[in-house]
């Protein structure tokens, strides 16, 4: 491609592959391939500038199984870039599992762990960052018609980075309950407490937190074509 808008003389070449499988159990995969290759001339642009070969190559995998009340879900990518002209290198790994847990309408939990990792090796500079992340709620009400809810939620959370001469590792928790009651149309009591933990190199903190309260909501009222309530 040949770009006087742009400024830009560049040629692109990709080509890939994609498969996928089904079954009638309830499983279905997919992979998928693709590679990039790109020559991009920026003598126009800078000057003394050279022509910068870069190549991409691209995996993705994904899985899905139904069993019973679970689905369980898999995602992953995987990204390389060289630079053919240059030490220059990024390699990137997002990977996701998810779990979903549904029985009825009373009772739901979702489960989610994710990792994404980036290598960037430059030259003068190796850096490397991972993230692992822990994402959890659920809910349970009675199969009765008792206008109880109960939930919690759950997050987890580690980060770590890497250079030349140093590492450092944060990590986070943070964990909560809660529930709710209608005690009548008009009068809904609520309550929920949590905790959290940040540790660092050196460091660590711990927060909590306790919350009660009860909303009084009026009747609809209409006054000169208006509906409107109050709440307290």
């Amino acid at each position: 491609v040949n770009s006087d808008l742009a400024n830009v003389d560049f040629e692109r070449t990709r080509f890939g592959v994609l498969q996928s499988y089904a079954s009638e159990g309830g499983t279905s995969m997919r992979a998928r391939y693709e590679h990039q290759d790109l020559t991009q001339d920026i003598s126009r642009v800078a000057e003394g500038g050279e022509k910068e070969h870069s190549i991409l190559n691209l995996a993705q995998f994904g899985a899905n199984r139904t069993m019973g009340n679970h689905n369980l879900t898999f995602d992953s990518d995987l990204q390389l870039l060289d630079r053919n002209d240059s030490t220059d290198r990024v390699n990137t790994l997002f990977s996701i599992l998810r779990d979903s847990y549904r029985r009825g309408s009373n009772l739901s939990i979702e489960n989610q762990v994710t990792f994404n990792r980036t290598a960037l090796n430059q030259r003068d500079l190796d850096l490397t960052s991972s993230l692992a992340q822990l994402n959890s709620y659920g809910f349970w009400r009675p199969e009765t018609t008792k206008p109880l809810l109960l939930n919690s939620t759950l997050l987890g959370q580690g980060l770590n980075t890497e250079n030349d001469s140093s590492s450092s590792t944060i990590t986070n928790f943070t964990g909560t309950v809660g529930g709710s009651y209608e005690w009548s149309p008009r009068i809904l009591f609520t309550a929920d407490a949590g905790v959290s933990r940040t540790d660092g190199e050196s460091t660590g903190i711990t927060t909590s937190y306790q919350r009660a309260g009860t909303t009084y909501t009026s009747d609809d009222k209409e006054k000169f074509g208006f509906h409107y309530n109050w709440f307290t």
